[in-house]
């Protein structure tokens, strides 16, 4: 099994040496299991030879998105949303871990799911239609309102959403060979 899994990912390795590099942007929200695997899917992600850039939310306090005050954001504030707007942008592809909060998506991944639909005006899902997305979730219950959710939202903004979510089970373990399998449907969805 682990012998298939280095051979995709060098498959992947020598097709980046041709097109561009896929960039993968992982959003984590809470400092929990969600957290933990984000982390393991970071160097998983660039075995299949992806640079990723993991944002833990919460540290980036983004400013509570509000219609007709995006323009008049202080100085701090424009800067951090301009810098994740540009992360989003350049992404060739996501993944989302976030907990289930109050049977839906938590606060913060929502109002940054906000802020990068405000990348270019007219245009909500620019920088997000056509892209790959993996959903991880684990919370108390089996997250599965979250994935329900996540996923209805993503394809609504056109993106190509992982066939199949990550969710850790009720001790917040994964199988490796699983996170593997994930990111190599993932990065196939982002070359394509």
């Amino acid at each position: 099994m682990w012998f298939k899994t280095v051979l995709i990912g060098f498959a992947f390795l020598s097709l980046n040496a041709f097109c561009d590099v896929p960039k993968l942007l992982i959003m984590v929200s809470g400092q929990d299991v969600n957290k933990k695997v984000a982390e393991k899917l970071k160097p998983i992600g660039e075995k299949f030879g992806a640079t990723t850039t993991l944002v833990e939310l919460e540290k980036l306090k983004l400013p509570l998105y509000t219609p007709g005050l995006e323009n008049n954001l202080g100085h701090f504030d424009k800067k951090r949303v301009k810098k994740f707007q540009k992360l989003v942008s350049e992404a060739s592809g996501f993944i989302i871990c976030a907990p289930e909060y109050n049977g839906g998506i938590p606060p913060v991944t929502l109002n940054a799911l906000t802020w990068a639909s405000k990348i270019k005006p007219g245009v909500w899902n620019y920088a997000l239609s056509g892209k790959g997305v993996l959903i991880c979730s684990k919370s108390r219950g089996k997250g599965e309102r979250i994935l329900k959710v996540m996923r209805a939202q993503f394809k609504f903004a056109g993106m190509k959403v992982s066939t199949k979510d990550l969710v850790p089970d009720r001790w917040g373990s994964i199988d490796k060979a699983e996170l593997h399998q994930a990111m190599n449907r993932l990065v196939k969805r982002i070359v394509k």
